[in-house]
């Protein structure tokens, strides 16, 4: 599927979990909502802005950590209303909701409820 800017983003970046696994750390994933702010003249996902966090993963990734997952359009899910529900969950600044998602799986799950 072609990127288009303003597509939603699913981003799963690996990284290591320290308050599990000693010193060397377990092996844990997050996984993001964002939203296509560059793409390339072939159609590929350049940047993304993750949403609630003014984090910009560019893609290829420089140390493979982030993975694009999948692209969802305007045509599939309502990008408006998803963005504003996102928004909320993802900000880390709002210690009431924050919070990441679990897997991929329950991050697609929650887009769901948008679909048109």
């Amino acid at each position: 599927m072609k990127a288009k800017r303003g597509m939603l983003a699913l981003v799963t970046e690996m990284t290591r979990d320290y308050s599990r696994g000693g010193y060397a750390g377990e092996a844990a994933r997050r996984h993001y909502f964002g939203v296509v702010t560059k793409i390339t003249r072939d159609g590929l996902a350049k940047e993304i802005t993750v949403i609630g966090r003014g984090l910009t993963y560019k893609f290829p990734s420089h140390y493979g950590r982030e993975k694009l997952v999948g692209l969802v359009g305007p045509e599939q899910v309502d990008i408006d209303a998803a963005i504003a529900a996102i928004e909320p969950i993802q900000n880390s600044g709002n210690a009431k909701t924050w919070r990441l998602w679990k897997s991929e799986t329950e991050a697609v799950e929650f887009l769901r409820g948008f679909k048109r």
